[in-house]
């Protein structure tokens, strides 16, 4: 019998479907319907039974061809029939399990010995990668609680430090105006008021209270909300939601 044309891809032994076409009897496009038939019913774990490949023909061109695993050639050659077949089956079966075997079994010590180091630094890449995750949400909980101990004794000062760090997480000073604005608008829909309405309405009573107009004019939607206290605890309360989900503290 002929020598069986298997070879390693990406260490998994393979074999080509035009080979097995050839050693089987059949046409090669009629061996590529039926894989690509069976493609279309397989689980997605089966499909890597079957390598789309390419190779160029008598003419240069290239077409289309299949590399199948032992799993993918006992799948598709099961229907073969005929002694002739049987035999192939048997010798390609034999041959899919020596290759395995041998690159499962390292022939040398040295061979040995690089599988055994690679193995550990393989464990030790795994450790530090879990490490660093374990590191990162520690972090996070730190974050979380910090975030949560805010309260409304130094609301201004704290929120500013809050939103400064989420601004800088994501883009500097225009963030910092867009998450302001988020944050106002989320703070009014949970408190029922206009922040602005409010704002026009206190600079109008300070101006008939004696303000200056400088004075008057620096006032802002924070001075509103420090003139309510409920409005305060709700603003507090945003700030704080914003920080936990930019995972800043």
């Amino acid at each position: 019998m002929k020598e069986l044309q298997l070879f390693k891809k990406d260490g998994i032994a393979v074999v080509s479907s035009r080979v097995v076409a050839e050693d089987f009897g059949k046409r090669h496009d009629h061996v590529l319907a039926k894989i690509e038939e069976k493609i279309a019913t397989l689980k997605f774990g089966a499909l890597s039974w079957f390598i789309e490949s390419e190779y160029n023909d008598a003419q240069g061109k290239l077409r289309k061809e299949y590399l199948l695993t032992r799993d993918g050639f006992s799948f598709i050659v099961m229907g073969f029939t005929g002694s002739k077949a049987d035999e192939f089956k048997i010798k390609y079966i034999e041959a899919f399990n020596a290759m395995e075997k041998a690159h499962l079994q390292p022939k040398t010590t040295a061979e040995m010995f690089a599988m055994s180091s690679q193995i550990m630094l393989d464990m030790e890449r795994k450790l530090n990668v879990q490490e660093k995750l374990i590191a990162e949400n520690s972090k996070k909980v730190e974050s979380i609680k910090e975030v949560v101990a805010l309260n409304t004794a130094n609301w201004r000062s704290d929120c500013r430090d809050l939103i400064n760090k989420m601004a800088n997480s994501i883009g500097g000073h225009n963030a910092y105006q867009e998450i302001q604005r988020e944050i106002y608008k989320l703070t009014e829909q949970r408190a029922g008021i206009k922040l602005e309405v409010r704002l026009t309405n206190m600079k109008h009573r300070s101006l008939g209270r004696g303000m200056s107009k400088s004075a008057v004019a620096k006032l802002n939607k924070q001075d509103v909300i420090a003139d309510d206290k409920k409005a305060i605890e709700i603003y507090v309360a945003v700030v704080k939601d914003f920080a936990i989900k930019h995972g800043v503290a």
